[in-house]
């Protein structure tokens, strides 16, 4: 019992000590004053407490007994009883005062035995049960009208020995009176069912319960119990034991039906992902039942990801517009793994009414089907491993021109299309292009039309459209794509990944076609498929178009700086030969400043050709002469030369590894190369190091990447060049072969070098990369394809002649007296001719031993020379690189009798190939 008090001067209330463990509150939470604590009150409580407190505090009358219920923290609530008096504390002001305590328990207590006495009223008249009373002493019963009423007697009291109250029907009497004789000796109860025939003859059945109650001081001896009519129950448990054999019968033959015809049916919860199986369903799927439980485990088990993703969007279909979803798909059998093919026929619970008490939400989210193996039914899986297949596949126009074909057959239709939204047509105006359509006579162009009016009008707008037959009369002005009547039409909408339809898939035919079973679901997994294929198809579109314009891009810009830096170094050779002239002109009669003149002149001539062949090398129109060669001689060669370029600073060493592989190259070219990387693995050693050149033989069994290019698979001879220098940058490796790209000081490069590496590599068919760590060295990869492995072809060395005559035919005159006045210095007898007739006359004459025809004029040459005739003397064209084509001479002369010199190039050079190939005509290589 707690203790409250409250002043009506300032309305604060207090509480005793106890009140947080009665009440429930915690004491900082207790109420404060009258207002918060009529707050505290239930709702239907504080108007009569109000009142009750102002009676109160103006002294009207005492609280002597109120009951009253308070909302506690949790929301629960509790019953008190509250007593309360107006007294004074000791300064003489009133204060009221009182008692409370908790009477929930009594309250529920009450409540109880109130709901019980009405529940038993209420059970015992729903429930038809009477009840009755037999006093053994005097033979007077008691019946309740519900009793009467069962036993069709009249409410009236009734003596006699107990036994005439035994029912009438001679079976069941004996076996009453012989029931309550047993509860007579032994003081028990009894229960029995009995029948009882009704004044008007129905046979009504009784279920009597009775309990013999001993003598006491006020009470004789008695029988007392109810009885209840069950003659409803009776008849409803013998129709249901009969419909339970019936139902037993006839799952027994649908499970045998199912096990026949190889189908399972289940039943799904979309909300919990549980479900049920039928038996068949865990042979089908390979489980053992006593170990799977489907409303536990995986429910789709047996499914992959691709196939989980169409059954999901089957049953939002279904759920969607609630017709049934079939769907054709691949299983792998547990535990086996043996692919299976099935079909599955999905349909929502949302349109029936199961008497479950389910709203329509949840009945939607549930779902029954069926899943049939078809694996034996070829026609059907032959056509899922196909759609399989393209959608694993295909891509591009050959996926589109496949899925039409493929769809076409489906349905036996005389066409099938996939079109596409036009930009810019909205509305009733939408029109549609063909992308690809298939027919039985073939392929068609493409064809653009107008929806208005057409089936395909629905599809667009998001409809999947089937139409067995009857096209033509629902849409008369535009059936088809080509504009001819059609019986039959099925389409549906091409949806991209925004949810928006860019166009549809169809098919059409002139007479009518039969509608599979999986039609819908078929359609739309053609069009999803072909969805996502057209979007990436317009993907990689649109990154290809970037790509041009960003090549594009870079190559104008590679443009501009090669420009750039031929002009600065055009410049410089041009300054100094301008100079040089300029000094040797001025004055004419200093021999020594003049010569010193013309030799600058000669180098920077010599630069400019040099600077030449690395742009024609970095564009892959360098002239190669290429032979059968050994690398590992070219690298001994080159290495003779090196050591007295790199100086003793670097240590060069070589390594062979390739035994009698030969390889197809310019040998002249392939030194430049090495040159080119040992310089500049020089620059990257300036305090010393070691240089080493490796050969070896690999495989490649795949496509590899080298640098910008796919290096395709077979044998190559590999050149590997590594130096212990600085390294380069991870950032800077992928330019270190672009043209006037240099990490030198300006002034100290070109810029050229590896530039010009990586347009020989290529030219001669190789493919050239480079790994590099900063700070422990760089190493080149050359890859070039492996040619004959015998022996090198051997050359002849050039040795002059004096007195051999020699043709020449050029047309620019200055350029002949220059080309004359080299071979002269060799000691050749050079013979000028200024056209090919005058060159025909010179060849024709008996006197004249010409051994060499050196022109500029090849095909005047071929035609007018007579160079099919092994008798006529060899050939040597002066060419500009880019002017000639190697293979046309070639194509008809052999090589010792036709070659090409291009300029620019040093006397030295003409010298060498004139000897080279008039030595060969002197020997007899015709």
């Amino acid at each position: 019992m707690g203790i409250w008090e409250l002043s009506p001067a300032d309305g604060q209330c207090r509480w005793s000590r106890n009140t947080p463990a009665i009440v429930g509150w915690p004491r900082d939470q207790l109420p404060t004053d009258a207002q918060d604590l009529l707050n505290r009150l239930h709702p239907d409580d504080r108007a009569q407490v109000r009142r009750n407190l102002f009676r109160l505090l103006r002294g009207d009358e005492d609280l002597t007994c109120t009951e009253l219920r308070i909302v506690l923290p949790d929301e629960s609530v509790r019953w008190f009883e509250v007593r309360g008096h107006l007294v004074e504390d000791t300064e003489g002001n009133p204060l009221a005062a009182g008692t409370f305590h908790d009477i929930s328990a009594r309250k529920e207590g009450e409540q109880g035995r109130q709901i019980s006495e009405e529940r038993l009223r209420l059970a015992l008249f729903a429930s038809g049960v009477g009840t009755w009373e037999l006093d053994l002493e005097s033979g007077i019963s008691h019946c309740s009208a519900e009793t009467m009423e069962i036993m069709g007697i009249c409410n009236e009291p009734r003596s006699g020995p107990w036994e005439e109250f035994l029912p009438d029907h001679r079976e069941d009497r004996r076996a009453m009176k012989a029931r309550i004789e047993e509860a007579f000796r032994e003081d028990i109860g009894y229960s029995m069912q009995y029948r009882v025939e009704l004044p008007g003859g129905e046979l009504r059945w009784i279920q009597a319960k009775g309990q013999v109650l001993p003598a006491t001081a006020t009470r004789p001896r008695r029988l007392v119990g109810t009885v209840m009519d069950i003659s409803e129950a009776r008849r409803s448990r013998n129709e249901l034991e009969t419909q339970a054999r019936l139902f037993s019968r006839q799952a027994r033959i649908l499970e045998q039906t199912q096990r026949v015809a190889k189908v399972g049916g289940f039943e799904w919860d979309g909300r919990t992902g549980t479900g049920y199986w039928t038996d068949e369903m865990y042979r089908l799927r390979g489980v053992d039942p006593d170990t799977f439980d489907p409303s536990r485990d995986d429910f789709w088990i047996g499914f992959g990801a691709r196939e989980r993703v169409a059954i999901r969007q089957a049953l939002s279909w279904t759920g969607g517009n609630a017709e049934p979803e079939a769907l054709l798909l691949p299983m792998e059998q547990q535990p086996e793994g043996n692919p299976r093919w099935v079909n599955m026929v999905i349909q929502s619970l949302g349109e029936h009414d199961d008497g479950d008490g389910e709203t329509d939400e949840q009945r939607s989210a549930s779902y029954h089907g069926a899943i049939t193996d078809v694996t034996e039914r070829d026609g059907e899986v032959e056509l899922l491993k196909r759609v399989a297949h393209l959608v694993s596949t295909e891509t591009g126009t050959a996926f589109l021109q496949a899925v039409t074909r493929d769809l076409a057959e489906v349905f036996e239709a005389d066409e099938a299309f996939v079109a596409r939204t036009l930009a810019g047509s909205e509305g009733p105006g939408i029109r549609l292009r063909t992308l690809t359509r298939w027919t039985r006579s073939g392929r068609h162009d493409p064809v653009e039309y107008p929806v208005e009016g057409t089936p395909c009008g629905a599809v667009v707008r998001g409809e999947v459209l089937l139409m067995a037959s009857g096209a033509r009369e629902r849409y008369p002005d535009g059936v088809v794509v080509a504009d001819r009547p059609a019986d039959a039409y099925a389409g549906a909408p091409l949806v991209d990944s925004r949810g928006e339809v860019m166009g549809l898939i169809g098919i059409l035919s002139a007479t009518p076609v039969e509608i599979p079973e999986f039609a819908s679901s078929m359609l739309r997994i053609f069009a999803a498929r072909t969805s996502a294929e057209l979007e990436r198809m317009e993907t990689a579109e649109a990154l290809a178009q970037k790509e041009l314009e960003l090549n594009q891009s870079q190559k104008m810009e590679s443009i501009g700086k090669l420009a750039g830096g031929i002009a600065h170094d055009f410049n410089n050779i041009l300054t100094v030969i301008n100079g040089s002239a300029e000094l040797a002109l001025a004055d004419l009669n200093d021999p020594e400043g003049i010569r010193q003149s013309l030799a600058d002149i000669h180098r920077s001539g010599r630069r400019a050709a040099d600077l030449t062949r690395h742009l024609l090398a970095f564009a892959r129109k360098q002239v190669l002469t290429p032979s059968v060669v050994d690398p590992g001689e070219v690298l001994e060669g080159a290495r003779v030369l090196l050591d007295r370029l790199l100086g003793d600073t670097v240590n060069v060493s070589t390594r062979f590894n390739h035994g009698d592989t030969r390889i197809q190259v310019d040998p002249t070219q392939l030194e430049r190369v090495l040159m080119n990387l040992a310089l500049n693995a020089r620059d990257a050693m300036p305090d010393g190091g070691s240089l080493t050149f490796e050969t070896s033989v690999v495989e490649l069994r795949t496509e590899a990447r080298a640098h910008e290019h796919i290096q395709p698979p077979g044998h190559y001879l590999r050149i590997t060049v590594t130096d212990t220098g600085v390294g380069i940058p991870a950032e800077i490796q992928s330019r270190i072969f672009e043209p006037f790209f240099s990490t030198k000081p300006v002034g100290t490069g070109t810029g050229l070098g590896l530039s010009s590496v990586y347009g020989i590599v290529r030219q001669s068919g190789g493919f050239v990369s480079v790994t590099s760590v900063p700070g422990e060295g760089s190493s080149f990869r050359i890859d070039l394809p492996c040619s004959d492995r015998g022996k090198p072809i051997e050359r002849t060395q050039a040795r002059a002649k004096h007195g051999w005559a020699v043709l020449l035919i050029e047309e620019d005159e200055e350029d002949g007296r220059r080309t004359k006045g080299f071979l002269e210095e060799h000691g050749l007898h050079v013979i000028p001719a200024r056209g090919v007739l005058e060159a025909r006359r010179i060849l024709d004459h008996p006197g004249l031993a010409i051994r060499l025809v050196v022109t500029d004029r090849l095909a005047e040459g071929q035609i007018h020379l007579g160079l099919r005739d092994p008798g006529s003397p060899p050939v040597l064209l002066l060419a500009d690189p880019g002017t000639a084509d190697p293979a046309s001479g070639v194509g008809h002369l052999p090589p010792h009798r036709f070659d090409i010199l291009y300029r620019p190039f040093p006397p030295e050079q003409l010298a060498s190939r004139v000897f080279h190939m008039a030595e060969a005509r002197m020997a007899g290589n015709r």
